[in-house]
């Protein structure tokens, strides 16, 4: 057992390591696509409407729940865009590409839109959600790097440029990714999230 526990971190990063060039994609497609949600939104609430609301009414929802019940709550919202992306990798990788750019392009405009309605500087409204957003955009790179990987693989696959053995390390790297550091980051994002994060942003807001 003891050799066992010894070798989860090494699978873990082995994984990591695999999917390293797909991740470094993500980080930079995301942030490009985050940058243009920002910078072409007319800064009201209409073009983020749908995010906003669900936010909204999660927050109004977890008020009445003991603390673990917030951070499963908040948990399963954060987890459903990775869940999406888990579902859509298994075909071309054009899906991965849209669910990641759409959600980058979302949280680009929603940052300008809440700093427009509150007059509080986009920068301060991006340090409100910084000490989860660590986490949780951490735990999104990866799983869409992980799921771009397969992606990126099933027409190479169906067109026999590549044997099964790649798609199969490539979904059990996926599986690890998804279950060592995926979920622990978005449940560590999720309890920061309605503990500290929506203090310091009642604070920012003052």
């Amino acid at each position: 057992m003891a050799g066992s526990g010894r070798r989860l971190p090494q699978v873990a990063a082995s994984a990591l390591y695999s999917t390293l060039r797909y991740l470094l994609f993500m980080v930079i497609l995301s942030s490009t696509a985050a940058i243009l949600g920002y910078t072409r939104s007319t800064g009201d609430f209409g073009s983020v409407g749908v995010m906003v609301r669900g936010v909204e009414d999660l927050a109004v929802s977890i008020r009445p729940m003991p603390l673990i019940g917030q951070v499963a709550a908040v948990f399963m919202h954060n987890m459903r865009v990775i869940v999406i992306l888990l579902g859509v990798s298994w075909f071309p990788v054009l899906p991965v590409l849209a669910v990641t750019i759409m959600n980058s392009i979302m949280i680009g405009a929603m940052i300008k839109a809440t700093s427009a309605a509150t007059g509080i500087a986009p920068i301060t409204v991006a340090v409100g959600l910084l000490p989860h957003g660590i986490f949780e955009l951490g735990a999104f790179f990866i799983g869409a790097a992980a799921c771009l990987r397969i992606g990126m693989l099933m027409p190479l696959w169906v067109g026999k440029k590549v044997d099964g053995p790649y798609i199969k390390k490539a979904a059990t790297d996926a599986f690890v990714l998804f279950f060592m550091i995926v979920v622990p980051l978005m449940l560590l994002a999720s309890l920061i999230e309605v503990t500290f994060s929506s203090w310091l942003a009642e604070v920012l807001a003052r």
